[in-house]
């Protein structure tokens, strides 16, 4: 991830899915949320980020309309195909 986005994405996580997330000091700087029983999604900074070649994340949730809710209500959602599911872009946090 870029440098300096770091607490932005614990930000996200913590606010928009009600994740536990931090941002860590380390060297290189970035942030630590957890997904799971002792599983973490782990952000680290970076000088040069190679342009995006189409990844994402799949993540399950058990409270899916709180996020939904919080992402709509700033335009966060990107086109979907169904309720069930979300696709959106932490990147325009």
């Amino acid at each position: 991830m870029p440098s300096g986005t770091a607490a932005g994405i614990a930000r996200f996580y913590a606010e928009i899915m009600g994740a536990f997330a931090h941002v860590d000091a380390g060297d290189p700087p970035g942030a630590r949320v957890q997904v799971g029983a002792k599983q973490y999604f782990r952000f680290r900074e970076a000088a040069h980020v190679p342009g995006f070649d189409g990844h994402h994340v799949q993540i399950y949730i058990t409270n899916f309309s709180g996020p939904y809710e919080r992402l709509a209500e700033r335009g966060l959602i990107s086109p979907e195909s169904n309720r069930h599911h979300i696709r959106c872009s932490p990147g325009r946090w």
